[in-house]
């Protein structure tokens, strides 16, 4: 056996007991002599992805995918370091390889549709500031979890509170809980946690009931124990309880669902403490670490479900947290996303979980990001390994930037503050923001960084007027920005339209407001009550105010501005003259087969006489119907005739006959069900048929 395969199996040992910092200079050196053993090239790799460092597990997947042989598998192994290196477009290349190669498993063609449009991920990436707390060390800390006026986290910084030990997976100390004491914005400097309930071993992910009363954490007590088919060795994680009693902490006792076959970790209680969220890769979950959720009850917990697969996917589901609003926090590498660990945020709805949403930069990096958790002044606070190349996590504080906009309305000619002016603040793709200014003529909101704003001002006998806000000038401005928004004042006219004889509000009538001394045309209608209003008259001008509406008279008012000195509102009702569309002359009845008028249908015809002579310039249609009875065309011969006697009658009684239209419609517009035409018979009273037989007047032009 040659020296470098006696390296590889050596290596291999150190692989398969999980002690991958050991195995990582083994096979560094073997593979240096040599370079063709594509299985050690894996495994290089691999050691290097456990410990988090990505840019050197993408040199040795490299090697991997470059042989034909090789597993698909490390096609999406490979594309995922390249996403965690931030290198996206060589990233699509070989995820879309993947999703080809294995179309059922759904990571590939989710991860590659994120790569698709990964640049929508930082579209918000300036509005928020992301900082590194000062509790962090060179070594890993994470998994903050609020407790009493603090966190506490997990960290494997070197303490004398803690027994030596290094774990053999990243050559690094055991992690331990700490404690931080809030101070201001920051943190004080953090202590050992209940150094007694700690073990040797690893202790982390915590989380408490609302009344700290509580506490859930995530430990393992025994190295290399279990192993899996394989022989490599696995650490299994179990979730421990523990109670608060008379100021002491009970003895912690496994959950009940703990199991040397599979891992239970990462707990996240709801608010009210009636659900617990944890990860778990027992058996019935859908890929690696899933999500899952018990119930409280009496005797403990109820069964664990799986959140299913709208939640779960192949690759893992860690950290869950539940904030106060019931939202769920939670972190997966097989939904679409940056790169490593994203965070995403679902709702619950009756058991029925939302479509998780990657919450983008700057709370995902193309590194791993989770365990994300919010205050009451809405600033989270999450673990990340950005910008450490994958070595250690870092716990960061993130706040939603809100530079504050102070704005000032004034008079643009006297500079007196006006109040009550209405703010319209419209963001990009968003609804508007309405303010109102108060009696200082003040109004503020809170703008972010990555968006233009349009900031438009109307007033009451002012003139609307807008100004831009640039996402440049934002981030320029610091905590703060202020603009002052003249306005120009004026005059505001309104009024109502009425009907001259009713006293009823003309609802839609065209009113249209000329400027004869600038010759400027507004044009409004009036609303169901018949007001209509002007808010841009200018100082020292002539009006005309012209109403219209269907069958009335046009009216028109004359109206100035030279006498008014300041802002005011002008009041101007206008009634009209109006009839109604149609008008039906009753008791106009003829004899059979004929169509002469008779005398009762003349009493009805003389007050249509007098009042088109009343006015002049009316021009109306009398139509005249009959009943089904007899035949359409001898129907529609019988009205033509009768509407003409009509006109004839007025013409004789003095009316100009080209105002005057005869139209027969015979029996084709019954006001009622009454036919009998061909089959569509129906049976009517000698009433009904009366209504069928009427003569109607519409105004055809009215001036």
């Amino acid at each position: 056996m040659s020296n470098s395969c006696k390296m590889v199996d050596k290596a291999d040992k150190k692989y398969h007991e999980m002690a991958f910092a050991k195995a990582i200079p083994i096979y560094r050196k073997a593979l240096a002599k040599d370079s063709t053993n594509t299985e050690a090239w894996a495994r290089y790799g691999d050691c290097y992805r456990q410990n988090n460092q990505i840019a050197e597990a993408e040199e040795c997947y490299a090697h991997v995918v470059g042989d034909s042989n090789s597993k698909n598998i490390y096609k999406l192994t490979y594309a995922q370091m390249l996403m965690g290196t931030g290198k996206y477009t060589e990233a699509q290349k070989w995820m879309s390889n993947y999703a080809k190669a294995e179309p059922t498993d759904a990571r590939g063609k989710e991860l590659e549709s994120g790569l698709n449009h990964v640049d929508d991920f930082f579209e918000y990436k300036d509005d928020y500031k992301v900082q590194k707390l000062s509790i962090n060390t060179s070594e890993a800390e994470y998994g903050p979890a609020f407790y009493k006026d603090g966190i506490i986290f997990t960290s494997s910084r070197e303490t004398s509170d803690r027994p030596a030990g290094n774990h053999s997976w990243t050559g690094r100390r055991y992690y331990s809980l700490f404690y931080a004491q809030r101070n201001g914005a920051d943190f004080k400097d953090p202590v050992i946690f209940l150094k007694g309930v700690q073990t040797k071993y690893n202790n982390s992910s915590l989380c408490f009931n609302s009344s700290g009363t509580e506490m859930i954490l995530t430990r393992n007590n025994i190295e290399n124990k279990e192993t899996d088919d394989e022989g490599n060795g696995v650490l299994k994680l179990k979730l421990y309880i523990a109670t608060l009693k008379n100021g002491q902490w009970s003895t912690v006792i496994p959950f009940q669902y703990n199991s040397d076959d599979y891992s239970c970790a990462h707990p996240a209680l709801t608010p009210d403490g009636t659900k617990l969220y944890f990860s778990s890769d027992m058996p019935g979950s859908i890929g690696g670490m899933d999500l899952w959720v018990c119930t409280r009850t009496n005797d403990g917990w109820s069964s664990p479900k799986n959140l299913g697969p709208e939640i779960n996917t192949k690759g893992n589901e860690l950290f869950p947290t539940v904030a106060k609003d019931g939202t769920i926090y939670f972190s997966s590498n097989g939904h679409e996303g940056i790169g490593g660990l994203d965070l995403y945020s679902t709702t619950e709805t009756a058991g029925v979980f939302s479509a998780p949403k990657n919450l983008g930069a700057p709370y995902n990096s193309s590194d791993d990001d989770f365990s994300l958790i919010f205050d009451s002044t809405n600033t989270g606070y999450f673990s990340s390994n950005r910008n450490q190349q994958g070595y250690n996590d870092d716990i960061f504080s993130i706040k939603k930037i809100a530079v504050k906009l102070n704005g000032l309305v004034v008079d643009r000619r006297t500079n007196d503050l006006l109040d009550s002016a209405n703010v319209k603040i419209v963001e990009e793709a968003m609804a508007p923001d309405y303010k109102l200014t108060g009696k200082d003529g003040f109004f503020t909101t809170a703008l972010h960084p990555s968006k233009n704003y349009w900031i438009t001002v109307e007033r009451t006998n002012y003139k609307t007027d807008s100004i831009r806000v640039t996402s440049e000038a934002i981030r320029a401005a610091g905590d703060s920005i202020s603009v002052v928004i003249p306005l120009e004042n004026g005059i505001a006219l309104d009024g109502r339209i009425t009907n001259e004889t009713t006293g009823d509000p003309i609802g839609g009538a065209h009113v249209t407001l000329i400027n004869t001394t600038h010759h400027d045309t507004l044009k409004t209608l009036a609303d169901a009550n018949g007001h209509y209003s002007f808010s841009k008259l200018e100082f020292k001008s002539e009006y005309k105010i012209t109403a219209e509406s269907e069958y009335c008279i046009s009216k028109s008012v004359d109206t100035s501005t030279f006498e008014i000195k300041g802002s005011t509102t002008m009041h101007i009702d206008i009634a009209l003259f109006c009839l109604l569309g149609n008008i039906t002359l009753k008791n106009i009845y003829y004899d059979l087969d004929k169509s002469n008028i008779r005398l009762d249908a003349a009493k009805e015809l003389d007050k249509l006489v007098e009042l088109l002579k009343k006015y002049p310039s009316m021009k109306i249609e009398l139509g005249s119907h009959t009943d089904c009875r007899a035949s359409y065309a001898y129907n529609m011969a019988l009205s033509q005739r009768r509407a003409q006697s009509a006109v004839h009658y007025l013409e004789k009684s003095g009316i100009n006959r080209r105002r005057l239209v005869a139209k027969g419609y015979g029996e084709s517009k019954p006001v009622n069900k009454c036919e009998c035409e061909g089959k569509r018979f129906v049976p009517c009273t000698e009433d009904e048929h009366q209504l069928n037989r009427r003569t109607e007047i519409k105004i055809i032009a009215l001036n």
